[in-house]
């Protein structure tokens, strides 16, 4: 059985690049599972790696209970790994290489349709994504290929629906249960006894993969859009979306410098789910970003402060030109390019499960809200740029734009056309100079 498997690994492994994540899964929380097992099968796939193959190890516990990590809150046994998940941390970290594996079973989860790309070439039609080794007597070892991006990042697809149900005992993040994406993470270096590894920053990687939920740009969307509404290619649109793009990859490397979370909003946002591009007729591009992401609001001497926002799109050239509103209600940067684009940040709030932005008419002072049910942020690709986009994208259009977000509308009154906007009062005179800052035309 052994050769069985190790044939089985050795075609796994020379697909492509990969770090294999490994969880392991009891179904039956009041048995304990000896983890001589999972250390053997990890022996015997270790011995199919080359030396740039990095392994590590999680368990489902460790990523729903993140709020310590250090060893002496594990309170499983060395030999054991509890099944009711009490173990949080780094007792998962398996450096033994015991003898024995009972293997009962395997459950392949092949992808024929994976869209999203590593080297600008399709992932292989087939290719082993994930897979399951069923232990004695009741344990299952669940393996997760990551595919290596060119710029160092990594991708795992999500599994099947009809396996899901296999992992339906825990309610929490797994691997596989959305498409991932993670940033480049070095993994630490590794005893010379043992096949295991770990990120060298554990902390760091949890938060990443907590959030690494991936959703790629739907195209046959966008061709069943451009099929019915025609695709704009004069040289005007197609010289906007060549200038909205270097803005955006400018703004991105500015805010992603800093650790800011930002992610594609109204029009961009709206380009983006309709037909995987910019809309040449918005003329701008927009992104939110949370107001408790930044020091004047929260207070935390740790976040980027808006100072060091600005300071950083101004080393991009991007310069600012106007700012409306203040820390604590409907603040609005709004920066421009050295190609005439502009680009508007609006600071999100929260309101119990409402999130808002704020707008403000210049000449009167005139404040207005926009609500929109609080949403989640997910990885996408936009144009080769990798942004995040709210996970229901959809329902965060028809907040914005209404049930007929498909049907363009190039004639858009920012103040009364959205169906989420109202008025919101006016900034009393003593605000306005703060308020309403026009640094240019």
């Amino acid at each position: 059985m052994f050769g069985m498997q190790a044939q089985l690994l050795a075609t796994f492994c020379g697909l492509l690049s990969v770090v294999v994540y490994y969880a392991y899964w009891n179904f039956n929380p009041t048995r304990t599972v000896n983890r001589k097992d999972a250390s053997n099968f990890v022996d015997l796939l270790g011995g199919q790696l080359k030396a740039d193959f990095g392994i590590f190890a999680l368990v489902p516990c460790e990523l729903n209970n993140t709020t310590a990590f250090k060893s002496s809150d594990c309170s499983c046994a060395n030999e054991q790994l509890a099944g009711n998940c009490v173990c949080k941390t780094v007792c998962i970290l398996w450096k033994e290489i015991p003898d024995s594996l009972a293997l009962k079973s395997v459950v392949k989860s092949i992808s024929k349709d994976v869209k999203y790309s590593t080297s600008n070439k399709s992932v292989a039609a087939e290719t082993i994504t994930h897979f399951f080794i069923t232990l004695q007597p009741e344990g299952v070892l669940h393996f997760a290929n990551w595919f290596l991006q060119e710029d160092g990042s990594w991708w795992f697809d999500q599994l099947p629906h009809n396996i899901l149900p296999f992992t339906e005992s825990n309610d929490g993040f797994f691997v596989g249960k959305y498409q991932g994406w993670m940033p480049r993470f070095r993994l630490a270096d590794r005893s010379k006894s043992s096949v295991l590894a770990e990120p060298a920053d554990r902390t760091a990687f949890v938060r990443h993969l907590l959030s690494s939920r991936f959703i790629p740009c739907d195209r046959e969307r966008a061709h069943q859009f451009h099929l019915t509404e025609g695709r704009d290619a004069s040289a005007d649109a197609e010289r906007f979306r060549h200038r909205a793009w270097r803005l955006l990859a400018a703004a991105a490397a500015a805010l992603d410098e800093l650790e800011v979370p930002f992610w594609l909003s109204s029009g961009t946002c709206l380009g983006y789910y309709r037909q995987c591009d910019f809309v040449p007729y918005m003329g701008d591009v927009d992104i939110g970003v949370r107001i408790a992401s930044v020091r004047d609001w929260a207070g935390d001497t740790r976040l980027p402060s808006l100072s060091q926002i600005v300071e950083a799109m101004a080393e991009r050239r991007l310069r600012l030109v106007h700012r409306f509103g203040l820390p604590e209600d409907s603040l609005e940067l709004s920066f421009r390019s050295p190609d005439n684009i502009k680009l508007d940040i609006f600071f999100f709030y929260e309101d119990g499960d409402i999130m808002w932005n704020g707008g403000t008419q210049a000449r009167t002072g005139k404040k207005f809200r926009y609500d929109f049910a609080a949403f989640e942020l997910c990885w996408t690709e936009f144009r080769e740029l990798r942004v995040r986009v709210p996970c229901d994208t959809e329902r965060y259009l028809i907040s914005n734009y209404g049930p007929e977000w498909r049907v363009p509308q190039p004639v858009w009154d920012w103040k009364s056309s959205p169906p989420n906007v109202r008025e919101n009062g006016y900034w009393t005179p003593e605000q306005m100079d703060e308020a309403v800052q026009l640094l240019e035309p």
